[in-house]
């Protein structure tokens, strides 16, 4: 973790065709490195178990599989088998 601001410095100031490429991997790999973290530190691995943990999970990846075209709640609710009140 350390590493990557030098890293991100480095690849700024390398200008070519592949600089965008690369930044965009660095910020992948920084985003993940700080879901990482946060995970440890934010989430008792007692909770990660539990049935409302895994229906959130299974809420994002719809949204981010669906976000540009599905925007209703009744949607998203369905596929999860839940009323739109109670995803609410």
């Amino acid at each position: 973790m350390s590493l990557l601001p030098e890293v991100f410095k480095d690849e700024f100031e390398n200008r070519d065709n592949i600089q965008g490429e690369m930044l965009r991997m660095l910020l992948v790999r920084l985003i993940i490195t700080i879901t990482r973290l946060a995970k440890e530190i934010m989430v008792p691995e007692a909770s990660t178990d539990e049935p409302k943990f895994n229906m959130v999970r299974k809420y994002n990846l719809l949204v981010e599989i669906h976000f540009k075209d599905q925007h209703a709640v009744q949607f998203y609710a369905a596929h999860l088998f839940k009323s739109p009140k109670s995803l609410g």
